[in-house]
């Protein structure tokens, strides 16, 4: 039985499903099975010093709470494995852009389509927010959700960087608690904050949308960006401030969940503090501000998943591309890849990089036509 196949099963017992009888066997890539360790290569080291994480390994049923949330960021084992040195992949792809917002807003306008056709059937009942707030929250915990389960599928189908070394790192068992918190953090303060500043009942959801709705995202998008890169910049060249953010640097090769993994102090400023700074400066309505939170945390599950594949960010990019500013997947791979020494500050575009010069040169994307060097 092929490892991936072992794995599979892992999973599918995590969701839910059977699963042949397995156990862990090592801190990363072991599995017993019917007695026999079936070992799972992640690295071309001869020793693989990442963290002990055996969450893949357990069923639903042997998990607590805090391993069932950070098991909805579990990925397919062949994410995970070190790729053949005679792998190859071809040129890297180009993943179209008008996909991903067609994939965008059909997901994340749910509630307020739910709510609209709501105000349409019954134009004198107006939602309270007792019974917005709920829809809202699952409604982005589902895009959020679904996100990671389509960025997993276009990984296998892509590829990952830096593949043929390392597999992207999993879930390191130490920091399960603190990634469990960190998730329903970011769910419950993205919203509520939403909630706090913008709701009104009797607004429309539709008629907050304009022309200007787009124009105001991107510049929503750079104040933000403005924000993060600064205060990401100050806790890489300063000791006492990386230790704010050291914590979501123990991660190499980072998968999608490890992007939420983060110590308090970084949680308030990523999750509440700078989104809050722009939406003071850039004026938004609470539907807006909603779609556009669902694009922001879209961009920062992508920036995590290592994609080998030419992937715009979707308000940015087509924008800032034209000046050669744009954000690639890569320049966030190679942050994390290179710690606390790492450049490539900001996290919806590369404008503030590029302006103060603390870009990273690109590496397997150097020479993509249409991408900018350095």
């Amino acid at each position: 039985m092929a490892p991936s196949t072992l794995f599979s099963a892992g999973i599918s017992s995590v969701t839910g499903a059977s699963s042949s009888s397995h156990s862990s066997n090592s801190s990363q890539g072991s599995l017993l099975v019917d007695d026999h360790p079936i070992e799972i290569k992640q690295t071309r080291q001869k020793i693989d010093y990442r963290p002990k994480s055996t969450l893949h390994f357990k069923t639903r049923a042997e998990m607590n709470w805090q391993e069932r949330v950070a098991a909805r960021g579990l990925m397919d084992q062949s994410y995970h494995e070190l790729k053949p040195e005679t792998l190859d992949r071809g040129p890297i792809p180009h993943h179209s852009i008008m996909r991903e917002h067609l994939y965008i807003v059909s997901r994340g306008m749910v509630a307020p389509m739910l709510q609209q056709i709501s105000y349409w059937i019954f134009p004198n009942f107006k939602w309270p927010i007792v019974m917005a707030y709920p829809i809202y929250l699952v409604s982005f915990s589902l895009f959020l959700n679904r996100s990671l389960r389509r960025f997993e599928r276009f990984a296998l189908i892509y590829g990952t960087l830096d593949e043929k070394k390392i597999g992207r790192d999993r879930i390191p068992d130490a920091s399960i608690p603190q990634l469990a918190k960190g998730f329903v953090a970011f769910l419950v303060a993205r919203t509520f904050g939403e909630f706090y500043l913008k709701w009104d009942q009797n607004e429309s959801p539709l008629s907050n949308f304009a022309w200007t709705t787009p124009v105001r995202m991107f510049f929503w998008l750079m104040v933000l960006d403005y924000f993060f890169y600064t205060y990401h910049r100050l806790c890489h060249e300063h000791d006492f401030l990386w230790r704010i953010h050291a914590r979501h640097h123990n991660t190499r090769h980072p998968s999608p969940s490890l992007a939420i993994l983060a110590d308090n102090f970084q949680e308030v400023i990523e999750i509440a503090l700078c989104p809050l700074a722009a939406t003071l400066i850039v004026p938004m309505s609470f539907h807006e501000l909603f779609l556009m939170m669902c694009y922001c945390a879209y961009v920062e599950i992508l920036g995590h998943t290592g994609m080998r594949a030419s992937w715009d960010f979707p308000i940015t990019g087509p924008i800032l591309k034209v000046i050669g500013c744009e954000l690639q997947v890569e320049d966030h791979d190679l942050h994390h890849r290179y710690g606390k020494s790492g450049r490539n500050y900001g996290k919806q575009s590369r404008f503030w990089d590029v302006l103060f010069g603390t870009t990273t040169p690109r590496e397997e994307m150097a020479n993509r036509p249409g991408l900018s060097k350095y």
